[in-house]
């Protein structure tokens, strides 16, 4: 059947039935089926319409296995994978498989001939033939070969397949793929030990796989397959298929919903039926019949039956009316009752009288005696003539629908004049003055309709003279084709040799008469191998066969020579697509060709022979103890595997063909249908009613035209009480997103008025309390924006209406599973919840339901949870992120014993601080335009789509499709906001070029001159020309000429990238892999182990149940960022590190993808920005951030990534964007938005620098000791000693960019930090204070390093107060009073001070020119008994007013820049004295004196206006320190922001 069609069409028809998923996002399934061709196919040629396109065969072979990989990682099938390859299929597939072979030869030959007439040079290598890809081929041996070495290697190497009987039956098991899969399924349910709630996954892209899915009964079944996009054949970038498996989106098409929306289909049945009952199941089974009335690849199409013309719904019409007066169903197991099936033909057969009724009163045929050809006629006709013999096919497409008018257009043999007169009735037989009124209007229409069914039949089906035994012949061999298909979907093949002997199926009204007709099959043998071939391939392919074979082919005396026509006729039938069209080719003799066939197969090589036979289905189990190394047949790609744990058993082909009294057909007992199954949608649960109507679902990537059917929920008598709401829904797990269930949890419920969430008291125990707060003005706007944004799309795409919405519940989605740790080393398993609330209209959710859980809890101790040898990631300082493998486990104590692996990682300081030497320079559109000499609007153009329409516009007019070429080079997508890396950048929504893309341009300017200048000379405002008007002939060149010019060109093959995508330039990447390989390099000598004692907490061991939960829930990540892939299984090595290049946003957060360069190639790997093949796009719960692990642990500082300030703002735009859902739970809760604005900052780039790990690594191994028992709270060693490391980068300073929506606290407020330009500080300071002062000054945001603070540091009730406490203690060597602080101790701190904001200012900053006088601070510090404490500052801040005289300050700054000169000539940095008492600072808050010092101004600013110690002496200070020479001016400058502070 129309594949894409019957899968658009019923989609469409049932919006909720497919949903689209990524990986993670699925359901737990039992049993995976995996139908191989669709695979195969796609792997080896996914450029069919490209002639040049080339693969190797071990590249065919890596993307099949890795892609089998993929689709088991993603579904992780629990019991069961049966990987199933096409075999020898009956004949009755042979002649469909015979015809497609032919039409895609022939296509394929077209192809490569159009190329060399446009003088393209091809490759010399010949191009995959898709005809390889059937049974007996070497190709096929040789995969199979290589699907058995990758099942070996994955049972015997990967956690996720042991436990999984793994089925292969592979190309020599005879039957399609899809229906070995269908006899393995009935020979389980067979089986009394079957599970009847066995949830089944089957991955395939035939649309018969919903058929044969509803037939199995299995109420748990799901089809999966990649995202259909009804686009067309579009040529543009975005059409192509994902580099990897992990970009693609798949669909899953829930048949258990689909037994749900046909029970609506055919509700009107239950009021219907008086001697029977209705039963769903038989239901299905009937609706499983009719589908096989529309074709497939069995038997053709009944005439005027198509999808498009809504075929379907006639079917189903008519079966309701029929049904109650045939006594019972149809369809019976696969069994058909042809008393009924007769009665429904009968009433079907109406169809054909009504559509030419229809036609005939279109077209007024009938309006006299000598009616003439009608007006539709006539204007076929002419086309037919004016076009000629070539182009009849157009025409045909043009009126498809118009069976009547056009059945005969294809056969050259009809004339015109009896092509027009055929047609129309032939009243010339009656005399004139006979009375036509004895013949009525339906008389004439019957008789005509016999001719025109006579005619039908011998053009159509060749018969000479259409008499009775022929029209008998016609039904009985229909109906015998129905009853085989029947059979073949519900007990397996019945005969291997049937098959339907026509190319068209009789006309319904014909198909009669056939009750007492015998319906029995002869079983038969399956061919061999070789004997498909040879039936199935034509001469174009029969490479692919032994030479003795090739000869039947081609030799002239060949008995079976007319089997295979160089030349051949199709027809479209009534369909409008050229692979819909019907081959017109001889069908096979089977005995003539079996005959031609013995006489040469004794000239089989044994290697031949070999291959023309058959194979059992083989079985894998993982087993303990390892057999024979398996070898590889292509070693220098696929090493041998030397451990094999793979037990192979042979499953004869018999032993799934279980006989017709053993199946069990129908829903099972036992089968739970009550339960919901998480996964797995329904429409139970919520009150509703369906309605038929056209309400433009858009299901794809465009409004529906068809009908939809649309759920609508019912609303409930009253309204409910947002109070009563509250009480029962706050803090429990609902399921939300009906029909598409899944679990969340409730963490507030408002309406337009209010919003109630609960807090906690903060006692130990108690319960948390309800929360109201009265919605302002900005919250009731979201309220309702929420609401109309639910209510949208639940109409819109999944064809909904939920009705009055009065309540929203914001819940936090289920993420996954973790097990916990508790006491004794007991382990249980608990829900995980995302951190970023949705909002759910009440209507919508279900609670309080019962639900299927299994047993998830795999380990129950410690031990089970950490085995000996089982490999973990350290979680904890230092070795964050480093792998090692478990060694022990102490029970008592509850300590896991572990030995690391400590890699050297790369410097990339020098690489990010020269960032702008690599990255690529974008210009404005007007820059741009200039440098080429053009106007913008036309550099516009250039980059996006100019028409050009082949020929002449007199032609192009007279031609239905005329040819149209871009000659854009189509770099820039505004609607789609898509950009080509390298070339174009969408900044705040306008347009820029890099050079690149300007010299492109130039280049393809220069080519064609003429061109250009006259489209530059065009006032049009359409991009649409003809050639003739831009291509004069004196050019030289012509339009092909252009196209193939700019597919040639480099930028065409560059994937676009969605716009704010932040990836690296290609110069950077460069430099990056050269710093990368010098390490690995390092690693590869020398690699130290460590063995540690921790707590388990500080594990992440990756197992499968984790789900999609990220190993460190408080990962950030920044470009630059090391990571190391912790998931087993997956296409990137395990333990593999690498660095992030590439950050992909997505509109939901954990869809965002990190591309990453690992530091060694792979196999799957993919290049990156012209990288080696060590690319990967990876999800975030995949990878660890060791780069993060350091920052988390004060480290490091904030990675800086220089961008230009669009980009930047960009990045606040998303970071604002992605943190938005976050705020609204902030306000409701009361709590702090800068408490958990940080959780949301998805990937935050912060102004700094990439610090070099060498220190840090030579710290890392000072601390290495053996069996080392470690835990959070054991830091304080480590890090003393850390502080002496980075007491000698101490130099390096660092500004902190925080965006608003984590500065503000508050939803719609808050205060804002100002930034604080810091003092000098004393070199004694520097050099002892290493941990204390600036490090703790380096911060990312407030609100994330408070909480850290807290974790780690259990003396320090606040941050800053930590920050005071550990620098209050006064560096040695420095002078002060006994019981005082020093003056440039005082001095350092004020780094870390934040500046109050009065209380009545709410969340403003405070006013331009406040200033913090800390005189009378620093004169406490040198005289008062007790060291000056952060509240001493804060109470010094408070009493000082603002001030407005900016005198002072102005004259102190020309002051400072003197000092700032001498210094400068000294060249020669000094200590500032902290025993002088004459010194007097003033740091202000006032951005305008805030400066940075790489331009030279000082730290602070002293202000001469205030009052203070007088005779300074003159002492030498010391200046900026920079990291490099101090003759330099340095690159950064410190500040500290900082939150409220009260």
């Amino acid at each position: 059947m129309g594949v894409l069609k019957f899968y658009q069409w019923i989609s469409e028809r049932y919006p909720c039935l497919s949903e689209v998923v990524r990986e993670f996002q699925l359901p737990e399934f039992d049993n995976l089926y995996l139908d191989m061709n669709g695979i195969i196919h796609v792997c080896s040629h996914p450029e069919d319409n490209n002639p040049h396109f080339r693969i190797t065969k071990e590249k065919i072979f890596a993307a099949i296995t890795y892609y089998l990989e993929f689709l088991f990682r993603m579904i992780k099938p629990q019991k069961v994978c049966f990987i199933a390859v096409d075999g020898v299929a009956p004949k009755a597939k042979m002649n469909h498989q015979r015809g497609n072979s032919f039409r895609k030869a022939r296509e394929a030959e077209e192809l490569e001939k159009r190329a060399r007439e446009k003088g393209e040079v091809l490759p010399t290598e010949k191009r995959f033939n898709p005809s390889c890809i059937k049974p007996g081929t070497e190709f096929m041996v040789q995969l199979q070969e290589q699907l058995k070495y990758f099942v070996v290697k994955k049972v015997s190497q990967d956690p996720l397949w042991k436990g999984v009987r793994v089925y292969l039956s592979g190309h020599e098991t005879p039957g399609e793929g899809e229906h070995k899969i269908m006899d393995f399924i009935r020979t389980e349910r067979a089986d009394p030990n079957y599970d009847p709630n066995t949830r089944h996954c089957l991955y395939g892209l035939d649309a018969d796989l919903i058929m044969l899915g509803l037939a199995t009964h299995e109420p748990h079944f799901s089809l999966l397959r990649e995202e259909v996009r009804f686009e067309g054949k579009s040529k543009q970038r975005s059409s192509k298929r994902p580099q990897t498996p992990e970009e693609t989106t798949f669909q899953l098409l829930h048949l258990s919903l689909f037994r749900e929306y046909l029970d609506i289909e055919f509700s009107d049945l239950k009021g219907r039926l008086k001697e029977f009952e209705y039963n769903l199941e038989n239901v299905i089974d009937d609706w499983v019949l009719m589908g096989f009335l529309v074709g497939n690849d069995f038997i053709p199409h009944l005439p005027n039956l198509h999808i498009n013309q809504d075929a379907l719904p006639l079917l189903w019409k008519t079966y309701i009316e029929v049904l109650p007066e045939c006594g019972g169903y149809i369809n019976n197991g696969g069994k058909l009752n042809l008393e009924r099936f007769e009665k429904y033909l009968t009433a079907l057969s109406k169809f054909d009288f009504e559509t030419l009724s229809e036609q005939a009163g279109d077209i007024k045929r009938f309006q006299g005696k000598k009616a003439g050809a009608s007006a539709e006629q006539s204007e076929v006709l002419s086309a037919a003539r004016k076009l000629g013999k070539n182009q009849q096919k157009s025409v045909e497409r043009l009126h498809a629908g118009n069976q009547f008018a056009l059945n005969t257009l294809n056969r050259e043999e009809v004339k015109d004049e009896e092509l027009g007169n055929e047609l129309i009735p032939r009243l010339d037989d009656y005399s004139e003055d006979q009375d036509t009124e004895d013949y009525s209007e339906e008389d004439i229409l019957d008789d005509e309709f016999r001719r025109h069914k006579r005619h039908y039949y011998m053009t159509k089906l060749e018969y000479k003279n259409v008499t009775p035994e022929v029209l008998r012949d016609q039904a009985e061999g229909y109906v015998r084709g129905i009853q085989w298909i029947l059979l073949y979907y519900y007990q397996g093949v019945q005969s291997w040799s049937w098959f339907y002997p026509h190319h068209y199926a009789p006309y319904m009204s014909d198909v009669k008469d056939f009750v007492n007709m015998d319906l029995t099959f002869d079983i038969g043998t399956p061919f061999n191998p070789f004997e498909q071939l040879m039936a199935v391939l034509p001469v174009a392919s029969k490479e692919l066969l032994p030479v003795p074979y090739q000869n039947l082919m081609t030799n002239a005396t060949s008995p079976v020579i007319e089997f295979y026509p160089l030349d051949f006729e199709t027809d479209l039938n009534g369909k409008q697509k050229d692979w819909e069209a019907v081959v017109l080719i001889t069908f096979i003799d089977e005995r003539r060709l079996l005959e031609a066939i013995r006489s040469v197969c004794d000239l089989l090589t044994p290697d031949e022979k070999a291959r023309n036979s058959h194979g059992p289905h083989l079985l894998y189990e993982y087993v303990e103890e390892p057999g024979e190394p398996y070898p590889s047949i292509l070693p220098e790609a696929f090493p041998d595997i030397a451990i094999n744990h793979a037990r192979l058993t042979k499953v004869h082909q018999d032993d799934h063909h279980i006989d017709p009294a053993r199946l069990k057909m129908g829903i099972l007992p036992g089968a739970r249908l009550d339960v919901f199954f998480p996964g797995f949608p329904t429409l139970r649960h919520i009150p509703h009613r369906a309605e038929l109507s056209k309400e433009g679902v858009k299901v794809f990537q465009a409004n529906s035209r068809g009908f939809n059917t649309m759920l609508h929920i019912k609303a409930s008598e009253s309204v409910p009480s947002i109070d009563q709401i509250a009480q029962e829904y706050l803090g429990r797990e609902i399921y939300v997103s009906w029909p598409h269930l899944y679990e969340a949890k409730v963490v507030a419920v408002c309406d337009d008025k209010y919003s109630f969430s609960q807090v906690n008291d903060g006692a130990k125990g108690s319960k948390p309390k309800i929360h109201s707060d009265t919605s302002d003005d900005n919250m009731t706007n979201i309220w309702y924006k929420e609401k109309d944004t639910i209510a949208e799309r639940y109409h819109d795409r999944l064809g909904v209406v939920i009705g009055q919405t009065h309540i929203l519940l914001r819940a936090l989605p289920m993420t996954g599973r973790k097990y916990i740790l508790g006491s004794h080393g007991r382990t249980t398993m608990e829900k995980q919840f995302g951190v970023h609330p949705v909002a759910f209209a009440l209507q919508a959710t279900v609670k309080d339901i019962a639900v299927h859980e299994p047993g998830f809890c795999q380990f129950t101790t410690l031990s089970e949870y950490m085995p000996e040898k089982a490999e973990v990631f350290m979680l904890g300082w230092p070795h964050y992120g480093c792998q090692g493998e478990v060694l022990d486990t102490d029970m008592q104590s509850g300590h896991v014993r572990i030995n690391l692996s400590i890699l050297e990682e790369p410097s990339l300081a020098h690489i990010v601080n020269n960032m702008k030497d690599f990255d690529i320079q974008y210009v404005s559109a007007f820059v741009g335009a200039q440098k080429l000499g053009i106007s913008s609007n036309l550099l516009s153009r250039l980059t996006g789509t100019i028409f050009v329409t082949v020929g002449c516009e007199e032609v192009a007019k007279e031609q239905m499709n005329p040819y149209r070429i871009n000659v854009g080079l189509n770099l820039k997508f505004t609607t789609r906001q898509e950009e080509v890396p390298g070339y174009t950048r969408l900044q705040d929504g306008k347009w820029a070029y890099s050079f690149k893309c300007v010299d492109t341009l130039r280049d393809y300017m220069k080519k064609f001159p003429d061109m250009f200048d006259i489209i530059s000379k065009s006032d049009r405002k359409q991009n649409d020309f003809y050639e003739n008007e831009v291509i004069p002939e004196s050019s030289g060149y012509k339009l092909k000429n252009v196209q193939e010019y700019v597919k040639g060109l480099e930028c065409t093959n560059v994937k676009t990238q969605k716009a704010g995508a932040d990836i690296m330039a290609e110069g950077v990447i460069k430099a990056l892999l050269e710093e990368t390989d010098k390490t690995v390099e390092v690693n590869k000598k020398r690699q130290k182990r460590v063995k540690m004692q921790v707590k388990p907490h500080l594990l992440y061991r990756p197992i499968v149940t984790s789900g999609s939960l990220i190993p460190d829930s408080s990962t950030e990540y920044q470009l630059f960022d090391r990571v190391v892939n912790t998931r087993q299984g997956f296409s990137v090595p395990f333990g593999l590190r690498g660095t992030i290049v590439g950050i992909y946003p997505a509109e939901v957060e954990v869809n965002t993808v990190y591309g990453v360069i690992f530091d060694e190639d792979f196999a799957g790997g993919i290049s990156i920005r012209n990288s080696t093949s060590r690319g990967y796009r990876m999800p975030p719960s995949a990878l660890l951030n060791l780069t993060h692990g350091e920052r988390k642990n004060g480290a490091r500082p904030s990675t800086v990534v220089k961008m230009p300030a669009e980009q930047m703002q960009g990045q606040i735009h998303r970071q604002n964007q992605a943190s938005s859902d976050l705020r609204y739970t902030d306000a409701w809760g009361g709590k702090s938005g800068v408490n958990r604005g940080n959780q949301s900052q998805g990937h935050q780039r912060n102004q700094g620098y990439h610090d070099n790990r060498a220190g840090n690594n030579s710290g890392q191994r000072g601390h290495q000791t053996s069996n080392t028992e470690y835990d959070r709270q054991n830091r304080g060693g480590y890090h003393q000693q850390q502080g002496q490391q980075q007491g000698q980068q101490y130099g390096r300073q660092l500004e902190t960019h925080v965006s608003k929506a984590h500065q503000g606290g508050v939803f719609n407020g808050g205060n804002i930090a100002p930034k604080i330009v810091a003092p000098r500080l004393s070199k004694v300071l520097a050099k002892n204070g290493g941990h204390g002062g600036g490090v703790q000054g380096v911060r990312q945001t407030q609100a994330a390093n408070t909480q850290r603070q807290n974790q780690n540091n259990s003396a320090a009730n606040t941050e800053f107060e930590g920050m005071w406490k550990q620098s209050s203690m006064p560096p040695e060597g420095s002078e002060t009073d006994k019981q005082g602080t020093s003056l440039s101790h005082a001095a350092a701190i004020l780094t870390t001070v934040p500046s109050p904001v009065p209380q009545n200012m709410g969340g403003q900053s405070p006013e331009p020119g406040t200033k913090i006088d800390v005189q009378s601070l620093f004169s406490q510090a040198s005289r008062s008994d007790r060291p000056v404490s952060v509240w001493d500052l804060h109470r010094v801040t408070r009493k000082q007013k603002p001030q407005k005289n900016r005198k002072g300050s102005a004259s102190l700054e020309s002051s400072s820049k003197l000092e700032e000169e001498k210094i400068a000539k000294e060249d020669k940095p000094s200590v500032l004295d902290s025993s002088n008492k004459d010194s007097k600072f003033s740091v202000s808050t006032s951005e305008n004196v805030s400066q940075d010092l790489a331009g030279g101004s000082a730290h602070g600013t002293v202000d001469s206006s205030k009052g203070g110690p007088k005779n300074l002496p003159k002492e030498k200070t010391t200046p900026p320190i920079t990291t490099g020479s101090s003759s330099k001016k340095p690159k950064r400058r410190l500040a500290t922001n900082f939150g409220n502070m009260q």
